[in-house]
């Protein structure tokens, strides 16, 4: 018999890369389980998007500069 399973993934929306866990593993059948996964490890939320560990920095000021050339005030951040 084949059966059909949902699996959920993260890109980065400002380049594209897909989050990989250390053991090489890029999909979960649970949405929470991946997300968590990837904020743990260095990636971020941030407003409803996510961004892998190169596609952010935080500036002088403590704003945080996004890959898609968003800066947000340290005061504006809004973690998911």
């Amino acid at each position: 018999m084949i059966t059909e399973k949902m699996y959920y993934g993260i890109k980065c929306d400002a380049c594209g890369k897909e989050f990989e866990d250390g053991e090489g593993y890029s999909h979960y059948d649970e949405r929470c389980f991946i997300e968590d996964i990837a904020l743990s490890s260095e990636w971020i939320s941030v407003r409803g998007k996510h961004y892998c560990d190169k596609c952010y920095k935080y500036g002088d000021n403590d704003e945080l500069i996004l890959g898609d050339g968003i800066i947000i005030e340290a005061d504006d951040v809004e973690w998911q």
